[in-house]
């Protein structure tokens, strides 16, 4: 084996773990984008009075939705938040 064959060898073993991660975080992503989805749809099935005792009001559903078709629930907590005072102030848990 010479030295051009081994460090061929080396670059294509060492791009692997990287191709994985890449895969490995675009699947986290689709996970957490499936999710997200699964609890907007939640949350579309709510009351009126319900969506009102967690800060939201139907209206809000539809804002979010057009702002953002593929995760409306990070427009959702920003309307929330806004309602709620809590803008640009943290929160206490």
């Amino acid at each position: 084996m010479t030295a051009y064959d081994c460090a061929a060898e080396t670059s294509r073993i060492s791009t692997r773990p990287a191709a994985l991660t890449r895969i490995g975080h675009a699947t986290l992503r689709l996970l957490k984008l499936w999710r997200n989805r699964r609890a907007f749809r939640r949350l579309s099935e709510l009351t009126d009075h319900e969506l009102a005792d967690i800060g939201l009001a139907r209206a809000d559903l539809d804002v979010a939705l057009g702002a953002s078709p593929s995760d409306p629930t990070a427009r959702l907590m920003a309307i929330a938040d806004a309602r709620a005072g809590l803008t640009g102030v943290a929160k206490s848990v």
